[in-house]
Parts: C-alpha cells; structure tokens; sequence
C-alpha cells in the first residue's frame, strides 16, 4: 500500500557566515536533512576611523565700550574650516552671553560623550582672578565682575574630562585687549596655569602675564591664530607637539619674541590631524580645491556613483589630506570593479595601507581578502588577525567573521566558547546576524549553558529587525510568541524575505489549517518557491501535493514524478520510496518492477522503514 509523507521543516538549523570577496554569505546547515540557504550583503559601509567633536567660539563683538575686537570671528570662521577638513564635527559658535555661552559648553560635553577626540577653541578676550582663567562673553560690560559674569575654563575642561575621551585639547587665543580696564586691580595679565586632565593639552596663545596680538601678517587672523592654520594648513600630518613646535617659532619670530605661546601638556603620546607619512605634493591646485574635490568624492562613493568616486579619489589617493577612509573607499572599488577594471592585487595593497592606519574596516577587508586568497595568497591565521584588529575597534562585521573561525577552527583553535563571545559583542552590537547565532547556541548549548528561553530572546531581536533567519527560528522555536497568529507573520514575513525554511512551514500552515484557513493553492505556491530554490524537503512536499493534496479527486503523478526525481538527485530518502510505489504501480509511468525495486533499495539504505518491509515482501536484500 502507498502511503505519502508530509514533512514540516522542523529542523534546528545552524547559521553560518562564509566569506566570498567582499560579499557575506550566510550559510544555514540543518543539522538533519541538510538543506541551505544564502544571503548576501556588501559590507563596505563607510565608517569613520576616529570620530572627533569640536567646540568653536569667537566672541569678537562686545558692549562694554572698545572691546570689540578685530579679527576674532575670522579666526573661529577659519578654525572651522580647517577642521571640518580634518575630520572633525564642529559646533560653530560667534559673539555668545554667558548665558549662551554655558548653554554651548554643557552642549559640547552631551556630545562629546560620543567621540575619541574632543577640541575646543576661543578667540576673544580673556583674564584672569585667583588662579582661574575666564573666556570673557559679550555681554560682558566695566561694572562686571571676571568670577562672577565670565566663563571658566575650568568648566570646559571639567566637561571634556567627564566626557571620558581619549585626546582632548584647548586652543585659546585670548587676553588681546582687556574689556576690563577700570578692574585691572582684580585682573591678572594673561590668564592662568590650567589644571588640565590627564589625556589633555591646552595651548594659549601667549604666556601668563603678556598680551595675545590680533594682527597676523595675512591680515585675517590673530596672531597664534595665523601661525596655527598655516601648520594645520602646510603640515596636517605632524605629530601636534611639533606643529605646536613651528607655531611657537613663527608667533615668536613676527613678534620680535614679545608674544610665546604657552602649553600645558598631559597628553599620552602625540596626536596627529593626519595620520601617515605622507608628503604635500607640489600643485596648482589649492588647498581648499583639492579638499573640496575629496569631498565630492566621497559623495558620490555614498550615493554609489562609482564612475565620479573613482575619478575624484584616484586623483589625490597619495595626497595628505586623503584619509584611510578614502583609501578603503577606493580599496573596495578596485576590489568589486565599481568605477575602475577589478584589481584584487591593488585592492589588497589599498586595504592594507588603510589598516595599517587603524580603519577598522580596511581590516576587515582585508580579513576577506586573506580568507579567499583574493589579491594575496589564502591565509585563515592573517584572516584572524586582521578581523581581530576591526572586532577589537568594535566593528560588527568582524566580530561576527571571527566568531566564525573560531566556531569552524579556522587559521585559529576552534572553540565555541570563543565563538559565542565574538558573536555575542557582534550581538550587542545590534548586529542581526551575531543575534541568530547567539540564540543557536544558547539553543543547543555550544560555548553556553543551554537555554531556550534566552535563544529565544536573541531570535526576537533579530526578528525586530526584520531579519528572516530571526523570524523563522522564532516561529520555530515557538518559545515565547504570544499566539498562533505571530507564528504565522513570521513564517510569512521571513518566507516573503526568501527564506527556504520558512516557505516551507508556511505552506504546511496552509496545507493542514493550522492558524490559517487551509488553503492548498497557497500551500502548493510556498512548496514551490522553496523548491525551486533546488530544496530536496520542499521538491518533496510538491510532489506529495500534486499526487493527493492538492488533486484528490484526478492526482497529477506525472507531475509528482517530476519533483519526488528532482529531490531524489539529492538522495532525500522519503522522495525515494514514493518515485519506488509509483513505478510498482504504474502511476504516472510505465509499471517497472525493476525500477522501483532499485528506489525500493536506495530508500531503504537511508533507513525508510517502509522500503525495508517492500523489499522483505519481494524477499530482496538492500
């Protein structure tokens, strides 16, 4: 007697990631039957190797009578400026009350909380009363009192300190003219010593005790201000104490040394704007031009405008103003083949020159590039490592690839205690896919304890992300959904995704009515989706509908012939034993005892129980 099987794909299911250049493939391994799925993304996204944050005032208008000053706005307008250029996000700021002038600084150190580097400057006056320095606001009048209306600067460092990053640094160019004439008595010249935090360096424009000129020679800027912008200008890529170095010696050299620079150092190591050795080259082009032009390439990399991004890039790629970003950037276009002939040798050559720069991204590339021997020859080890450096910046991706190789063993000892953690950070991260794999192996206990309930709370944040791996594990796992009606969403949404898996389960949910009105059309319509992604499960389930289901009353064998062949190529055993009872029969083909004994006999390895006792029937051995 035939008997057909309908299988729900109720199989634990073990989520992978493989690399392939720089597309992440995601490898599903049911644990059972052995079927897969892919999905792919581009994980070049631009990130920022360093994110720094800067505060600019320039107080230049004053009430009090011949305060105002000259050149102060200039100066905060072209500090802006050059920073901007080198990375930072600046908070821009002209002629603030004390009012508005807290109101910034309090602004400043919110943010800040969000940065590696924090830098604030002033231009405009200055003082000082008992050993603290004030930044003198504009609503600043004769009557006014230095501790009581002005700023301190003590609470800018205070907020760059709680701040908790790890570079901070004060410019300030003050103590030009005193607003204050009539208090001199309550003033000191110039302003004092900060107490500056550790990791901090705070540069005044002139010693204690001596005034700060207003009058470069560019007729611009102050004078500090001047020298300053012309090293951040001409030598970007100096470490900051000599650029400080050269700033010093040009304020020194205009002033005929009645103007020196004073700077309170607790810096650990040096700071660079620009990292690298990289030299300006001679050229006609200014440097805002070369600047802009960067600029307009990076834009236009965003927006996937590949043929302008490779244009404006490769021109300035040895230039100092080109960041490890643009050197990624320009890394991944040879890499894919986007505006330029694919080139996995320069590619790698870029991903390396950037990661040695600390792009956590570059990194990564390069861990793919060592993975799939793309540009270099394949390395698991020098994959590791190089994914290790971008996990350790935090970067998902590479936790996710590290997680990984330590799972399969690969260029490191395998150990699923590491590749939960690695996972995990990816996880916490709000990386979907380290969250599907935390929740298989909390399901399953590997490197975890064993928990279902935490699996499933990993499989939900992945699932509120619309994650189709989360979706369907969810639903699968059926832990914590609160009715039947969300298990069918996610089956739906996931199966809408292309997920295999649940395009399956969603044309059993249509197939039996469970949660849903039994509908065969629709179940025959998901079995197909799945099957002709080459699933042997789902080729099964089609057969099966086209032989009773779907067709009680006039089944199509010949059609279920069609697919119960297509999923026995793959050997799946209960498509083997139904192609066996056709061909005894003759159903949908010519009655063949010899074929269906041989189906009988492949089924029967496979341990079909079904097939074993119609071979004992024939007296036949498998």
């Amino acid at each position: 007697m035939k008997t057909n099987f309908t299988i729900i794909a109720k199989i634990s299911l073990n989520f992978r990631h493989h690399l392939l250049g720089c597309l992440v493939l995601i490898f599903y391994f049911a644990t059972t039957n052995g079927f897969s799925q892919t999905k792919s993304f581009t994980p070049n996204l631009v990130i920022n190797e360093e994110k720094r944050l800067a505060l600019v005032i320039g107080n230049k208008e004053y009430i009090a009578a011949h305060a105002s000053l000259k050149n102060s706005a200039n100066d905060a307008e072209d500090m802006t400026k050059e920073l901007t250029r080198l990375g930072f996000k600046v908070m821009t700021y002209y002629n603030l009350s004390k009012k508005d002038f807290l109101i910034a600084i309090d602004e400043f150190g919110i943010q800040l909380k969000n940065y590696n580097v924090g830098l604030f400057y002033y231009s405009g006056h200055g003082g000082q009363s008992r050993g603290e320095s004030y930044l003198i606001p504009s609503d600043i009048t004769l009557n006014s009192s230095l501790e009581y209306d002005c700023v301190s600067l003590g609470r800018v460092l205070e907020k760059m300190e709680e701040a908790q990053v790890k570079v901070n640094l004060a410019f300030i160019d003050a103590c030009r003219t005193n607003p204050l004439e009539r208090k001199k008595a309550m003033i000191g010249q110039g302003l004092a010593i900060p107490n500056n935090p550790s990791g901090s360096m705070v540069v005044y424009a002139t010693e204690a005790g001596t005034p700060a000129r207003d009058d470069h020679e560019n007729g611009r800027n102050g004078l500090f201000t001047g020298e300053l912008l012309s090293q951040l200008r001409e030598n970007p890529t100096l470490g900051l104490r000599s650029m400080l170095d050269n700033t010093s010696e040009g304020v020194e050299k205009l002033s005929n040394k009645t103007q020196e620079p004073g700077r309170y150092d607790k810096l650990k190591g040096d700071f660079f704007f620009l990292k690298g050795n990289k030299v300006l080259p001679v050229s006609t082009e200014s440097y805002d031009d070369i600047s802009y032009n960067i600029q307009q390439g990076e834009m236009a990399f965003d927006k996937k405008i590949y043929d302008d991004a490779y244009r404006f890039l490769n021109t300035y790629r040895e230039h100092a103003l080109f960041k490890p970003t643009n050197l990624n950037q320009l890394a991944y276009m040879y890499d894919m083949g986007y505006g330029a002939k694919q080139n996995y040798a320069e590619a790698f050559k870029l991903y390396q020159k950037a990661a040695s720069l600390d792009n956590a991204l570059a990194a990564y590339n390069l861990g793919i590039m060592y993975e799939r021997g793309l540009g270099t020859v394949a390395d698991y080890k020098s994959a590791a490592e190089w994914y290790k450096k971008a996990a350790n910046q935090n970067l998902a991706l590479a936790q996710f690839n590290l997680g990984f190789l330590y799972e399969k063993g690969l260029g490191v000892n395998q150990s699923y205690t590491e590749a939960f953690n690695w996972y995990l950070k990816a996880a916490e991260n709000g990386d979907s896919d380290g969250q599907v794999n935390v929740g298989y192996l909390y399901e399953n206990g590997l490197g975890t304890t064993k928990d279902i309930r935490e699996a499933s709370k990993w499989y939900r944040k992945a699932a509120e992300q619309a994650d189709a791996d989360g979706q369907y594990n969810l639903a699968r796992l059926n832990v914590s959904l609160s009715d039947g009606q969300e298990e069918f969403t996610l089956y739906a949404n996931a199966a809408e995704q292309g997920h295999i898996g649940a395009q399956i389960n969603l044309g059993y949910l249509y197939e039996v009515g469970r949660n849903v009105a039994k509908n065969q059309d629709l179940a025959t319509t998901w079995y197909q989706k799945a099957a002709n992604q080459g699933n042997a499960i789902a080729q099964f389930n089609l057969g099966v509908q086209y032989e009773s289901k779907k067709f009680p009353l006039s089944p199509n064998y010949r059609e279920a012939i069609n697919w119960y062949e297509k999923a026995a190529k793959q050997d799946f055993g209960l498509a083997l034993y139904n192609l066996a009872i056709l061909h005894e029969n003759g159903k949908g083909t010519v009655r063949d005892m010899k074929i269906a004994n041989e189906y009988y006999k492949k089924a029967a390895k496979q341990d079909i129980l079904g097939a074993q006792r119609a071979l004992a029937r024939f007296g036949l051995k498998w």
